[in-house]
């Protein structure tokens, strides 16, 4: 005679979703959540109808935490920032810690967009979160061209050339990001402070992390106030 076991592992297998057993690499891992949770006692085997509720839940948590993965990557996208791997165990983490990043990261994006001086640190750091208190040399340098070359005015326009680090035509069509690509000056008047930033930054590292390409140089006698306080 068979094993109790047995029995109710082949009727939860036929109780699992359809769309589970279908669902490629996100659907394994939720059936696998379902099956064999990490935390689960060993007790009496789970019924059909537990494993499918069971594998259910798990694919709800495993798409949540996907979805604000995804979220937060977009939002490090726009801030310049390497994007963040997927991570391998989703069932030991928590949707709402991923959520709160998410939210976290959006706030800076708005923050940064809202503040030119902001979205020169974030973007300029390479790895800065706009929170530590003194710059690297890199922002520091850009803080000081971006006052030369616009006095800290994204809106700022000298014929061909625009935004806070007064890219002209040619530079904006190969290193701008978004509405900062075009020609047009009054369109590229239009890109969100990042978007200058990350155009600015695109071209400062193509040139070798130098500011050769600009007429202004990061030397002495620019502010020097770096501390800010957001």
């Amino acid at each position: 005679m068979r094993p109790l076991a047995d029995t109710s592992a082949r009727a939860g297998a036929r109780a699992l979703p359809r769309r589970l057993r279908s669902a490629g690499a996100l659907g394994a891992l939720a059936i696998g959540l379902a099956v064999a949770p990490p935390h689960a006692a060993a007790a009496t085997p789970p019924t059909g109808a537990s494993l499918s509720r069971q594998a259910t839940a798990a694919e709800r948590h495993a798409r949540d935490v996907l979805r604000a993965w995804r979220c937060v990557n977009a939002a490090r996208g726009e801030l310049g920032w390497r994007r963040l791997r997927m991570p391998e165990r989703v069932w030991a983490t928590t949707a709402a810690r991923w959520a709160g990043r998410c939210d976290a990261t959006e706030r800076l994006v708005r923050r940064a967009n809202r503040q030119p001086l902001l979205a020169l640190r974030v973007v300029f750091s390479g790895r800065g979160d706009g929170r530590h208190a003194y710059a690297t040399s890199a922002e520091r340098q850009a803080i000081r061209v971006a006052w030369c070359e616009s006095r800290w005015d994204p809106r700022t326009r000298s014929g061909q050339y625009v935004g806070l680090l007064q890219l002209g035509s040619s530079e904006r069509a190969q290193y701008g990001v978004g509405p900062y690509r075009s020609r047009d000056s009054g369109t590229a008047a239009r890109a969100t402070n990042l978007e200058q930033a990350r155009s600015g930054y695109r071209m400062f590292r193509a040139a070798g992390r130098s500011w050769s390409r600009w007429q202004c140089r990061p030397g002495p006698g620019g502010p020097t106030s770096y501390h800010l306080g957001w």
